[in-house]
């Protein structure tokens, strides 16, 4: 396993651990969606720690540990899209649960043909990341912009920013695009999750609010967001 690769998703896990606990001690108006961006980040770690450990030992535990440490980390990355998933829901200004139903719906449908192309080599280079990312991501995007068109704060355009350079990253990694034989597409595709992780730190802090118990859309926060 290439050095970077290994070296890149610990330091995933060390970004997102220190980006969970930054949101865990803000203040904000959407206290609901500050403790589910919390999880989201707790979640991201949990899934680099675990493959961390797996491409640090690679070759010298035994196969059914590999596939544990496999497993968990597949389950704890999905948990963080589900969070993702969640988060974007409950920024819509309609029922949550009919939007909580069509996302879920979309969800597990994707989740379900990543899981059947598992045995499908060719599937699994485009289909998995285009089913199990690529979704959710856009969503969370869709979203964004409308949150951005209501309150105006620029610090949400990075978080759609983020949205669109994970993707980005995917493509290296599941184009076959090698850059350097120390950081592999692997490693470039981590190197964009970690900047979009950062970016989507602040995103999320454009959309929780600043904790000033001021109704996050409303136009006296407009106008001191202007000032």
């Amino acid at each position: 396993m290439p050095v970077g690769t290994t070296l890149t998703i610990f330091f995933i896990f060390a970004e997102a651990l220190v980006l969970a606990m930054m949101i865990r001690a803000k203040d904000a108006d959407r206290e609901d969606l500050r403790d589910r961006a919390v999880w989201f980040y707790f979640s991201a770690a949990a899934a680099s720690l675990m493959m961390g450990i797996r491409f640090a030992f690679v070759g010298a535990l035994p196969s059914a540990a590999e596939m544990a440490l496999f497993l968990l980390a597949f389950i704890f990355a999905t948990l963080s899209l589900a969070l993702l998933t969640n988060i974007s829901v409950r920024m819509l200004p309609v029922p949550s649960y009919w939007a909580g139903l069509a996302m879920g719906v979309i969800f597990l449908a994707s989740g379900a043909v990543v899981v059947g192309s598992l045995d499908e080599p060719d599937l699994e280079q485009w289909l998995m990341p285009l089913l199990s990312l690529v979704p959710v991501l856009v969503f969370h995007a869709a979203i964004l912009i409308r949150e951005y068109l209501n309150c105006a704060d620029r610090r949400i355009l990075l978080g759609i920013a983020a949205t669109f350079m994970v993707i980005l990253g995917a493509g290296f990694k599941y184009g076959g695009i090698d850059p350097h034989p120390l950081f592999d597409r692997t490693a470039v595709f981590h190197l964009f999750v970690m900047t979009g992780m950062a970016l989507t730190y602040i995103g999320f802090n454009g959309v929780i609010g600043d904790g000033l118990h001021i109704p996050p859309h409303s136009k006296r926060r407009r106008l001191e967001r202007r000032a």
